[in-house]
């Protein structure tokens, strides 16, 4: 736990990934802990990407329920979206000559 949460205060982002359904599992228990111990540091919500709440399927199947890349990013572009949001409107600010701050 102590790699994950110098990670997050790093970073300040988490995004747990897991085959495991989202509801009720591990991931929901390491995400829950690095809420309790990264709050401040934390930019984002934690985002939690694992199976779907159905019963595990046959093997056939298994790459439909099974979290993929696309799943992860898909999950994670809205944060995406408002850190680079964030970015140009502080290159924005920054472009000020410092007299006009006054």
């Amino acid at each position: 736990m102590d790699t994950i949460t110098a990670s997050v205060r790093k970073t300040g982002r988490c995004v747990v990934a897991h085959e495991a359904p989202v509801f009720a599992g591990l991931g929901a228990e390491i995400a829950a802990r690095v809420t309790e111990r990264c709050f401040y540091h934390l930019e984002a919500p934690v985002l939690r990407v694992g199976g779907f709440a159905t019963p595990y399927p046959p093997s056939r199947l298994e790459e439909h329920y099974l979290p993929d890349l696309d799943r992860i990013l898909d999950a994670d572009r809205p944060h995406v979206r408002l850190l680079r949001r964030r970015e140009r409107i502080g290159r924005r600010s920054s472009s000020f000559p410092t007299s006009a701050r006054a």
